[in-house]
């Protein structure tokens, strides 16, 4: 029944190991210079703190997952076209590493920066994906 979603589970997966890898950094990262308080750290820090970066790229990450993912099981169960959803969750995931990878090498708070034209993309797929299942709530 659902063998036809196989790439969209496995960008699926991609997307919460990235989550998890970026979980792990944080905790390390904190752990390894600051004191580690769960949940807490320096007020002072900014941009220019891997810390800061570290803590932010998760937590942006869990503010999103979300909205994406319930949309993505709602799509598998109106059956939508698989190829089609495929391609979205892949260019989300890799919109997603990509967002990860600016905000850690990022020092910068200017905006707009390459890290905000990753999150725009996974926001635009975010879109096309709910335009997605509002069409075939319409076509069932």
């Amino acid at each position: 029944m659902f063998e036809q979603y196989i790439l969209t589970f496995l960008a699926l997966w991609l997307i919460i190991m990235t989550i998890i890898v970026q979980q792990f950094t944080a905790i390390f990262v904190n752990r390894k210079y600051g004191k580690f308080v769960p949940g807490k750290f320096d007020n002072d820090l900014g941009p220019e703190s891997f810390i800061f970066r570290s803590d932010r790229t998760f937590k942006n990450s869990l503010e999103n997952i979300v909205q994406f993912i319930v949309p993505v099981i709602l799509a598998i169960h109106l059956d939508v076209y698989n190829m089609a959803l495929a391609v979205i969750v892949w260019i989300y995931a890799i919109a997603r590493i990509g967002h990860m990878v600016a905000y850690y090498k990022s020092t910068s708070s200017k905006n707009p920066s390459l890290k905000s034209y990753f999150f725009l993309l996974g926001f635009l797929m975010n879109v096309i994906l709910m335009v997605m299942v509002l069409i075939q709530i319409f076509t069932i």
